[in-house]
């Protein structure tokens, strides 16, 4: 059955090399919606694991039969193997930032920016659930969900009439001390070991999805315009701007053990990972205060991005199954020119040129894990 395993796995990259060859790769990726350039970076990585896969299934399948071992020291040996599965649960203190800006026009003028949206120290507490399961030695399999809860934060309005952020002509300084993010993700890797097994670094390739469920609450206008509304507090505020980033990712990660350099060191490890993601961006607002606009999907915005991703950690080992850690995480995400489209009261659709989406975000972590 191996060796059956064997030769499906060797063939897997060829016939996707012939899919890629006679343009079959090219449709799936424009039915699939990824983006220009895309297509060929999954098709290379999703080779690439594979071909990893059928090495691993031939060494196994080549390996000789051992010799019978008593059943004592097989029980000690499997003691020591690594646990099949790993579950960790925990929280996190978070901080994003997101703006964004559009032009006049769709060619991007009448003026540059015509409306700039920032939300700013959003302070979220999130909870996390991470699952990690070891097929075998190397290969390995890793999820992730992370749930936050928004309850601070800023935001900012602000209108232009010339180029260049010129002649400001309203500005809103508002509330954002509600809403909510998710963060999901999968992947796969192959497990290189290093330096007597104490350092491992896994090549790694996945999906993720992002989502962001930003408010505007309790206005105050501190700028305004000849006829324009009042300055000072105003009510009945409630608008939402939902963002969401999703699309493939590659990365590295690396773990040291300081115990298998030797036995006297505590049982600590120390972990860093980096990705980065390709992303197609999109979001939905409810701008509720505005007559001319439609609700509750005021405008939309759409658009090419991309994130990358590091993290740092440390984690104790308390037992044979049971751990604890601590981990700082940081994002920075960015989009290329896109496309807002406005749907007005009147049924009338307005493009005009989406200049640019930034999303910063930074977490301290601590978790609990236990292994099967």
């Amino acid at each position: 059955m191996l060796f059956g395993l064997k030769r499906q796995l060797v063939r897997f990259p060829i016939v996707l090399h012939m899919l890629f060859q006679t343009g079959l790769f090219m449709r799936f990726q424009n039915s699939c919606c990824l983006p220009a350039g895309k297509g060929r970076q999954l098709f290379l990585a999703t080779s690439l694991v594979c071909t990893l896969l059928a090495i691993q299934v031939s060494v196994s399948s080549a390996a000789p039969a051992l010799p019978h071992t008593p059943s004592s020291v097989k029980n000690q040996e499997k003691d020591r193997r690594p646990k099949a599965i790993e579950i960790e649960a925990g929280y996190g203190y978070r901080r994003d930032s997101l703006d964004w800006n559009i032009a006049g026009d769709i060619q991007g003028n009448n003026p540059d920016v015509l409306s700039e949206l920032k939300w700013k120290d959003l302070l979220i507490h999130e909870f996390h659930l991470d699952t990690r399961v070891n097929l075998n030695k190397s290969i390995i399999l890793k999820g992730s969900i992370n749930y936050g809860v928004i309850v601070d934060g800023d935001n900012r309005d602000s209108d232009y009439a010339a180029d260049n952020r010129e002649e400001e002509f309203s500005r809103s300084i508002n509330d954002a001390d509600q809403g909510h993010t998710l963060d999901t993700l999968l992947g796969v890797g192959y497990r290189f070991r290093l330096i007597s097994e104490s350092c491992s670094v896994i090549p790694l390739v996945g999906y993720s999805y992002h989502r962001q469920y930003l408010t505007m609450r309790d206005g105050y206008q501190a700028r305004t315009w000849a006829g324009g509304p009042p300055l000072g507090s105003f009510g009945g505020l409630d608008s939402t701007y939902d963002a969401s980033w999703q699309g493939p990712w590659i990365g590295l990660e690396m773990i040291l053990e300081t115990e298998k350099f030797a036995k006297t060191l505590p049982p600590i490890s120390f972990y860093a990972t980096w990705e980065y993601h390709w992303a197609d961006y999109s979001a939905e607002a409810d701008w509720n205060l505005r007559d001319d606009f439609k609700h509750p999907n005021s405008f939309e915005h759409e658009a090419d991005g991309t994130g990358m991703v590091a993290s740092l950690g440390v984690c104790l080992r308390l037992s044979d199954r049971w751990s604890v850690m601590l981990g700082y995480e940081t994002e920075e995400w960015s989009t290329e020119e896109g496309v807002d489209k406005l749907f007005l009261s009147n049924d009338t659709v307005v493009k005009t040129r989406l200049n640019e989406v930034n999303w910063h975000s930074d977490v301290i972590k601590i978790g609990c894990s236990v292994r099967f």
